[in-house]
């Protein structure tokens, strides 16, 4: 598979997840906190954070499919690195990276959704 190819997987991971931290999260935290007057103050610096939160769904639903092409993207790497010394180095920084990347945009994923469906539904209980 083509490096910039995954590169750009990987970027477009880490936005995609991370967008729904700024739409749904931080702003959830902020509230459960008694901070809500941030909100506002946040609300009216970016009122794109409404129209991000009316599609909520659609949102986490594109995170999770990047999420999982470049998941698999990065399992159907090739598993060796040339035997150039320099190039081999390079090979193994980028898979090194690469999974941290994929690791963070997992994490800040999996905190948008449990905040935005699974917290909600705990404090109706």
């Amino acid at each position: 598979m083509k490096e910039p190819l995954r590169k750009g997987s990987l970027f477009l991971t880490l936005l995609s997840s991370s967008s729904t931290l700024v739409c749904c999260t931080i702003p959830a935290i902020f509230v459960v906190l008694g901070a809500g007057s941030t909100v506002v103050a946040l609300v009216g610096m970016f009122p794109q954070l409404i129209c991000l939160s009316e599609h909520k769904p659609i949102l986490f639903l594109l995170g999770a499919v990047m999420l999982a092409i470049s998941g698999f993207m990065q399992w159907k790497q090739p598993a060796s690195c040339p035997i150039d010394p320099v190039l081999a180095q390079s090979c193994r920084t980028v898979k090194y990276c690469s999974r941290w990347i994929w690791g963070i945009s997992f994490v800040l994923y999996i905190i948008g959704f449990g905040v935005s469906y699974v917290l909600p539904l705990l404090m109706n209980e």
